[in-house]
């Protein structure tokens, strides 16, 4: 009777799930639609970490019942089923709430279709239709397309980052391997030296990823900081190594970070403005690094939870997540106002340190987010899955989940804003044609804001 009992309580709350978590590479599949689609959905099943968004109420068995079938009638993939199973799965991942979730399916030889939710939220917002997301994701050709067209093409999604930043609006060469200094700059109608007296600019590209940053400090005190990712730490790791020419590139990222610690503590900085448009995050040891000098006390800016068993709504508890000062003690002038410039690509620690910002705002900091709404996609991914039983997985050859969170994040005071983003506190128009001429609305807003 007590069993009993059990079984019937489990029927009733979607959370009690009694199943036993099979590891991704034991799945099995074949090149068919339907094995593919099983082993998806249990991976996603026993993996995911927002089903308290996207299925509080056993949403996803109703996908299982619906599409089970449906896959089951395409038989083997094949050219001919290729876009009736890619509308499948969009269609079952068109509305998920984890705006790092990135969908690789191949045919086992090659990719066949690929899914980016930041990229299909951008879109949906632009007006585009699913069946032109759709192809984007089928085809590279029409993906060509929508991101050279005059909507999404000339978005803030695709144009508003700081490697244009400092190409359009600071005359700099990003597009090269380069280290820049005000010493070095010998040209007095280079249009950086309209903005800052002192700077030093970074352009490095490794195995495919460029970091961008750039650091200045204007005649009147104020700092400008700008940098494409959290990526310091990987310099940091560089910069301690054998390899020669990786050491002198993290000597000189280093040399950007300790010049911007050392210049937001001094006496007389009148203000900071902290760039982090179109910035996609990067590594979580980055935030002490970067922001420590912010405060001087510790605090909770936010909480986080994990997966603890194999059910989909098995968490843990919240855990709050603390600020920690310098460890040297050092610690910006609190009567110095701040301007966070954001946008709808600033992602995950852009997001994080945007908490950062607001909840140093509640303790009555001068600080202003300004720009656009951020891009809600603020959970940590980690690419081992084991300690906290959700996060990334592969079924080879057929599907790769690249990204997705492995823990939620939420404000500390409970506000969810996954698949949402942070609302700036004023927000300040992107216009493409203007931002080529070297019109960035949002820089001189920030600037002025201070100034005031």
């Amino acid at each position: 009777m007590k069993k009993a009992l059990i079984v019937i309580f489990c029927i009733l709350l979607s959370s009690c799930e009694i199943q036993e978590r099979i590891p991704p590479e034991e799945y099995i599949v074949d090149n068919t639609w339907s094995s593919v689609f099983d082993a998806y959905w249990h991976g996603m099943n026993d993996n995911y970490v927002f089903w308290s968004l996207d299925s509080p109420n056993r949403e996803w068995d109703e996908i299982y019942d619906k599409y089970s079938p449906l896959f089951a009638e395409l038989g083997e993939i094949s050219e001919e089923t290729r876009e009736k199973g890619a509308r499948y799965f969009y269609n079952i991942m068109k509305d998920l709430n984890d705006m790092h979730y990135m969908f690789y399916l191949s045919n086992g030889n090659y990719l066949i279709f690929w899914f980016y939710a930041i990229t299909n939220r951008n879109l949906m917002e632009l007006g585009y239709s699913e069946d032109e997301i759709l192809k984007g994701f089928l085809y590279f050709d029409e993906f060509e397309k929508l991101s050279e067209d005059n909507n999404y093409g000339t978005s803030e999604m695709e144009r508003e980052h700081i490697g244009n930043i400092m190409y359009f609006t600071f005359d700099l060469p990003v597009f090269e391997n380069f280290v820049e200094t005000s010493s070095d700059n010998n040209s007095t109608d280079k249009k950086i030296n309209e903005y800052f007296d002192d700077y030093m600019a970074f352009s490095h590209t490794i195995e495919g990823q460029s970091t961008f940053a750039l650091l200045g400090k204007t005649s009147d005190k104020i700092v400008y900081f700008g940098f494409n990712s959290f990526i310091f730490s990987d310099y940091y790791e560089y910069a301690q190594g054998q390899d020669e020419e990786l050491k002198l590139w993290g000597e000189e990222l280093m040399e950007i970070l300790n010049k911007f610690n050392e210049w937001i503590v001094e006496d007389d900085i009148k203000g900071l403005i902290i760039d982090l448009r179109g910035n996609t995050g990067g590594l979580n040891s980055d935030i002490p690094l970067l922001w420590g000098r912010l405060s001087d006390e510790s605090f909770v800016y936010m909480q986080e939870r994990s997966k603890m068993g194999d059910s989909r709504l098995d968490y843990t508890s919240w855990i709050p997540i603390r600020f920690q000062p310098d460890e040297n003690g050092l610690a910006m002038n609190k009567d110095v106002p701040i301007v966070v410039l954001t946008n709808r690509n600033s992602a995950s620690n852009a997001e994080v340190t945007v908490m950062i910002m607001k909840a140093l705002q509640e303790k009555g900091r001068n600080i202003t987010i300004m720009g656009n709404t951020t891009a809600g996609a603020n959970g940590y991914f980690i690419d081992n899955n084991d300690v906290y039983n959700s996060g990334l997985f592969t079924v080879e050859p057929y599907i790769e989940i690249y990204r997705t969170s492995t823990l939620q994040h939420v404000y500390k005071d409970g506000t969810m804003y996954e698949g949402i983003g942070i609302s700036p506190d004023i927000e300040v128009p992107f216009n493409w044609e203007d931002f080529q001429k070297g019109e960035d609305a949002r820089l001189e807003a920030a600037f002025n804001h201070i100034r005031i």
